[in-house]
């Protein structure tokens, strides 16, 4: 009785099998990529050719980033330990000369909010804020991290001036707004 049901049910399973269609899944993903790409807020920008082929050079760029530092060890190591070769990438490098870093068009649902920011900031005894008038490399409210005694002149630790200054949080978050 088993073997016949087993049979049965493999007769089932190699019918249905034989009736999808591996070129109407490729299809269906498509158009549901397709119906995921339009709800993007920008999914009717049309990009020139040049933006599209600085597009892949960033693509291309990334992808070899992520090979040369193995991807599945880079995402586990802490921050100091990827900062040295995040920091010797062409990626790095290229998008440290744009305007902003890169950074031009932010969502604030794609980042955390600025009070989470500087709650945990206070709670981490590495994290640093330049907190000197804006000048050359730095902008005042700007956080970093830095190993003890290794933070350039201007920046203090985000712990120390909370305890400090009575409105240094919401100095913080005006600044960082």
């Amino acid at each position: 009785m088993q073997q016949h049901f087993l049979r049965i049910s493999l007769f089932v399973f190699l019918f249905l099998s034989f009736h999808i269609v591996p070129a109407q899944i490729e299809d269906q993903k498509a158009v549901l990529k397709e119906n995921n790409r339009n709800l993007n807020f920008s999914s009717d920008l049309v990009l020139n050719e040049q933006e599209k082929q600085a597009g892949l050079k960033l693509q291309k760029m990334k992808d070899d980033f992520l090979r040369d530092n193995g991807e599945a060890r880079f995402f586990t190591k802490s921050f100091f330990q990827s900062k040295q070769s995040l920091e010797a990438s062409t990626l790095y490098a290229t998008i440290r000369r744009m305007p902003k870093g890169g950074i031009l068009h932010l969502h604030t649902e794609g980042t955390a909010s600025a009070t989470w920011v500087i709650q945990t900031a206070i709670q981490n005894p590495s994290c640093y804020v330049y907190w000197k008038d804006d000048e050359g490399d730095f902008l005042k409210g700007q956080l970093a991290f830095f190993k003890e005694g290794k933070a350039p002149a201007g920046f203090r630790k985000v712990a120390e001036l909370n305890k400090e200054e009575k409105n240094f949080q919401k100095n913080l978050l005006h600044l960082l707004t």
